[in-house]
């Protein structure tokens, strides 16, 4: 009977560290449920990402130390982003207020006949412009 050993040399372990916080609405301070929390660092996307839960809380693990910016998104619109946060090999904590720039409100009547009314709120006061387009892409109208 042969027996054969291998040795496998182990590379030092890498510190990782722990990001952990809440996303809460900017305008209410309710938390934000189902949020992507997404990593980046130079401007490109690390791959590193978490979801809120119920209580807006997230957790992103075994981040190498470093200085990374935080994307957030909800329903694939970018709600907050967070610059220089420091990473290192311990637990850190941020909390994010998160908030849409603009909110449409549902049109009125529905089902509609030849005349629907449309609604639309914004966090700050700003100058907006309004457009609407039919389903081919073509505008139908603007407002500014």
């Amino acid at each position: 009977m042969i027996v054969l050993l291998l040795g496998f040399a182990s590379a030092p372990a890498i510190a990782a560290g722990l990001l952990c916080g809440t996303v809460r609405d900017g305008a209410t301070a309710a938390p934000v449920d189902a949020a992507g929390v997404f990593l980046y660092q130079s401007n490109a996307y690390t791959g590193l990402h978490a979801a809120t839960d119920v209580a807006g809380s997230y957790c992103i693990a075994e981040i190498p130390p470093g200085t990374y910016d935080l994307q957030v998104r909800v329903n694939d619109y970018e709600t907050a982003w967070v610059s220089n946060v420091e990473v290192e090999d311990v637990a850190t904590s941020v909390d994010i207020s998160s908030g849409f720039p603009a909110r449409i409100i549902s049109p009125w009547p529905n089902p509609a006949g030849s005349t629907v009314n449309l609604g639309f709120a914004i966090g700050t006061a700003g100058d907006v412009e309004l457009s609407v387009y039919d389903l081919r892409g073509r505008r139908l109208h603007s407002w500014a």
